[in-house]
């Protein structure tokens, strides 16, 4: 869209860019300042319109009814560099993400149903029942925090690497940033299995290495550019003066809860330049030894 530079840190990038000049004049400055601002209006102004025509034609948001969840994906043409196989294939491993999540809350491994899928960027939103949907955001909301502290390592890396520094010298500044985050995929994986609805100690242990595996995969896939959301309907509004009547049971409503205020630190990143995480989780369960839906189990 042309509008990359315009927002979040990439617009304070171009802002710092014209005061760190040494020699820079105010007026030069000033001059320099002011077409940022002039291209930010531009944009604003395009916005409100594309706004207004939006809703002439009543064309609005997909807003979820109370009790209704969804997982969304967004991946970056780039990452698959717009092949049908590579798509496919994300789409196989999106599958087996969310299965395993889903056994872990209590669901075994149901199909996961489609929502709606777009295709400026390849974006699909997957159905997902109550439980899934607050054990992926949990497990997300600590990934994220995890991720963010390293954010600055990588802009360094990053600023390192455009200024011409080996490749070979800044392994060291890759691994460093990888160990340290497989050790915290290993403790939010113990907090996923502790919070699990099973009650089959020796298939948390089965699934300890599973999960392991999907959480470093959503972790480089954060890490390369892709967004992971996870929505739920808002509760309706108690209505003034009429008997409180709950439209939802009460696990649905603490669900929705716990999403909703999952979702204030599910913010895309943006991160720019290449990935920096090179991540070793367990080997990949072979075929016929991926964890099946087997029989139903207890949930506690």
């Amino acid at each position: 869209m042309g509008i990359a530079d315009l927002i979040g840190d990439a617009l304070l990038e171009s802002i710092e860019a014209v005061l760190l000049v040494n020699d820079i004049t105010p007026a030069t400055a000033a001059s320099e300042i002011g077409d940022i601002a002039s291209r930010v209006n531009e944009m604003v102004t395009a916005l409100l319109q594309a706004d207004d025509s939006l809703n002439f034609f009543k064309i609005g948001s997909e807003d979820l009814m109370p009790g209704e969840f969804e997982i969304g994906v967004m991946i970056p043409r780039r990452a698959v560099d717009n092949g049908l196989e590579a798509l496919g294939k994300e789409f196989v491993d999106l599958k087996k993400i969310i299965a395993t999540f889903s056994e872990l809350a209590g669901e075994n491994r149901p199909e996961v149903e489609v929502r709606s899928i777009s295709s400026s960027e390849f974006q699909v939103f997957l159905d997902s029942a109550p439980a899934v949907a607050v054990m992926v955001a949990t497990t997300l909301e600590r990934l994220m925090k995890a991720y963010e502290s390293f954010l600055n390592i990588r802009k360094l890396h990053r600023e390192m690497a455009e200024a011409g520094i080996p490749e070979e010298s800044l392994e060291g500044v890759s691994g460093y940033v990888s160990e340290t985050m497989e050790e915290s995929i290993r403790q939010i994986v113990e907090e996923a299995l502790a919070e699990a609805r099973i009650d089959d100690e020796g298939r948390i242990n089965e699934l300890r290495k599973d999960l392991n595996i999907r959480v470093s995969e959503l972790a480089e896939r954060i890490d390369n550019g892709f967004d992971v959301e996870v929505r739920a309907g808002e509760l309706p509004e108690p209505t003034e003066g009429e008997e409180d009547e709950e439209t939802l049971d009460p696990e649905t409503m603490a669900a929705t809860e716990k999403v909703l205020d999952a979702q204030k630190s599910l913010e895309f990143m943006n991160v720019e330049g290449k990935a920096i995480l090179h991540l070793n989780p367990p080997d990949e369960p072979a075929t016929g030894d991926e964890p099946s839906d087997g029989p139903n189990r207890p949930s506690r």
